[in-house]
């Protein structure tokens, strides 16, 4: 088990006024800067940043490319991870995120933790023009085609569904070889085995019970095991799991405040209600009416993404990361899934630390 910390850039608008104060985004960069620092001296493994876009208060984290670079040079042993890239390609084109990834991994010097994902909600998709309905092929696509860009020497162009390009040399190549670990979001229980097919790490973004997340991990490490048709050059066993955490200065405050959520697990601000999914209130009663739930393009982006006070801490998530051999007794694998796979078998590495951790190797 390994653990780490995961940003947002959360910037919730000031009770006082309709836009932010001139320094609010400031004081969030630059007060996550400094947390990492801090965590990087307690021995932290890993930090892990979104890639969010157009999502006020919820995300201000539209360029995690720069910010890690900023933590890499005030860091010296912390795993820096994109949590994740958007890889469909009217969001980042393949061969700009194979450059900015090398970049940052020459930079940091070996330590970058390579995140993929699809991008969410019809604001976000939206606003490039993204088929929401295509967004997991696109996604497939532009992941395999950047990695092989990131080994290949040079690489040969392709011409693909979502994106095209000819010959090129992409440079500059990465420090870790054949090329950074490689996750995927994964907030279904779908995509976590999707992930293990294709050898790589499950970056769990959702909220769930111990208990499901028991039977994700066997499942997981069941299927990882057979993989023989990897996505990228390298195979990344792991898991990653967001944990519930809410700090208070004594236990009568922590009382008091879960006496105040249990009431009520929806934020109001600005007179405004935002309906909030809380897991440790989940069964209880919850005085969500209709009609609570905002409407108009800027309210609708933002239901269930202000946190209860139980989903997050004030200095973000704790990420634990399983990273070891686990009993595999669930019988039976998921069947279900798209068969995402990159054409043609090919011979592939194993990222030593993380072969040496899951038994792989």
């Amino acid at each position: 088990m390994k653990f780490g910390i995961n940003f947002q850039l959360q910037t919730p608008r000031p009770l006082d006024a309709d836009q932010w104060h001139e320094h609010d985004e400031l004081k969030i960069y630059h007060e996550a800067l400094e947390q990492i620092e801090f965590a990087d001296k307690l021995g932290y493994d890993y930090v892990f940043i979104t890639e969010h876009h157009f999502l006020e208060e919820y995300c201000h984290s539209s360029a995690p490319e720069v910010f890690l670079a900023a933590a890499a040079a005030r860091t010296k042993n912390i795993r820096l991870g994109h949590g994740i890239v958007q890889m469909p390609p009217k969001q980042n084109h393949p061969a700009r995120v194979a450059e900015r990834i090398a970049a940052l991994d020459l930079v940091s010097r070996g330590r970058v933790e390579f995140g993929t994902g699809e991008g969410a909600t019809t604001t976000e998709l939206g606003g490039f023009l993204t088929n929401h309905q295509e967004k997991k092929q696109a996604w497939e696509e532009a992941t395999r085609e950047c990695l092989r860009m990131m080994t290949m020497v040079p690489y040969p162009g392709y011409e693909g569904k979502y994106f095209s390009m000819p010959e090129r040399n992409i440079i500059p190549k990465p420090l870790q070889k054949p090329h950074p670990p490689v996750w995927v979001a994964s907030s279904r229980s779908e995509t976590v085995m999707l992930a293990a097919r294709l050898g790589i790490g499950a970056l769990g973004v959702g909220f769930e019970t111990p208990e499901d997340t028991a039977e994700r991990v066997t499942r997981y490490w069941e299927l990882i095991r057979s993989c023989r048709r990897p996505i990228g050059a390298a195979v990344n066993p792991g898991l990653i799991a967001g944990s519930n955490m809410f700090c208070a200065r004594t236990d009568g405050d922590k009382e008091q405040q879960h006496d105040e959520d249990k009431k009520s697990c929806t934020r109001h601000e600005i007179g405004r209600p935002y309906a909030v999914q809380c897991p440790q209130h989940a069964g209880e009663s919850r005085p969500d009416q209709p009609g609570q739930v905002p409407h108009g393009p800027r309210e609708r982006n933002r239901v269930g993404q202000l946190p209860c006070r139980h989903q997050a801490g004030q200095n973000g998530l704790a990420a634990g990361l399983a990273k070891g051999p686990h009993d595999a007794g669930t019988e039976g694998a998921e069947q279900d899934m798209p068969d995402l796979h990159p054409p043609g078998d090919h011979e592939y590495a194993l990222h030593g630390e993380y072969a040496r951790l899951s038994g792989l190797r």
